[in-house]
């Protein structure tokens, strides 16, 4: 287990109650983070998620998304 990083970021209380692992806690966290940032053409930042095989990237993505929603943000793209 690893020890997420420091951040001013809070995660959703829907997000909390996830049955997610510290690493993938750890991915969501990171993108939930940048999506605060907007860039200069006034869209907010993203984030590409490069885990590999079997490390719960949909369930990260799923999260992210949830987060994100429980927040008012309505749109969102999972490709």
């Amino acid at each position: 287990s690893i020890t997420l990083p420091s951040t001013s970021y809070p995660l959703h209380e829907a997000v909390s109650h996830l049955h997610l692992s510290q690493l993938q806690l750890e991915g969501v966290l990171y993108a939930t983070t940048k999506h605060q940032e907007f860039l200069p053409s006034k869209q907010r930042a993203g984030f590409f998620l490069g885990d590999g095989a079997g490390v719960g990237k949909g369930r990260q993505i799923a999260a992210v998304i949830l987060d994100n929603v429980a927040r008012g943000r309505r749109r969102h793209l999972w490709v």
